[in-house]
């Protein structure tokens, strides 16, 4: 069978949807085991990500890593990974998600950081802490804004997920919302 159901079904999305969409993220964490079984395949994502190329013009956010799991510390290893396999062609920004507790200041750094490594602008795919999870709305907001105000100061695209309950079945339908924060591009 190949790639060819693969090739059928981007060929369809393409055509259905390419006129509409203007940004597309490509797959979510593929150094995450919670979203690529049995184990990461960063060689096999860019593949997949390269046969996306020819029918889904736009793909503007490749990787959209996960931390090192378990810490609050990007992946800089699946980042070089990336890069050497040329992921980050054709203009693509890499996509991460900085889920970090630690200070705004270190979300700065490591996003530059991040940057040098890839040698291409960053987005942040995932960013934004919710009340649904238990956060004190008014830290959440301020926590919010600051991560907001760094985005624009190194040049971050920034898209702020919020949600009531994230743990909701069909959450989608129930309160979740994906937003420019601050959109960078070009």
């Amino acid at each position: 069978v190949g790639y060819k159901p693969y090739e059928q079904w981007l060929r369809l999305v393409g055509a259905r949807y390419g006129s509409f969409v203007k940004v597309w993220q490509f797959w979510g964490e593929p150094n995450s085991e919670t979203f690529w079984k049995p184990a990461p395949d960063l060689a096999h994502y860019v593949k997949l990500l390269k046969l996306a190329d020819k029918f889904l013009p736009g793909i503007v956010y490749a990787g959209n890593l996960a931390n090192v799991k378990g810490t609050d510390v990007p992946d800089f290893e699946a980042m070089r990974v990336l890069r050497d396999l040329g992921a980050f062609k054709c203009g693509r920004r890499l996509g991460f998600n900085p889920y970090t507790q630690g200070s705004v200041e270190s979300r700065r750094r490591l996003t530059v950081q991040a940057m040098e490594i890839v040698g291409v602008p960053v987005a942040w795919t995932e960013f934004g802490h919710s009340t649904g999870w238990g956060f004190n709305s008014d830290a959440v907001k301020q926590r919010n804004a600051e991560g907001i105000q760094i985005a624009r100061e190194i040049g971050v695209d920034a898209w702020l997920y919020e949600w009531e309950n994230p743990y909701a079945v069909g959450n989608v339908e129930k309160g979740f919302s994906l937003r420019p924060a601050n959109d960078n591009r070009t």
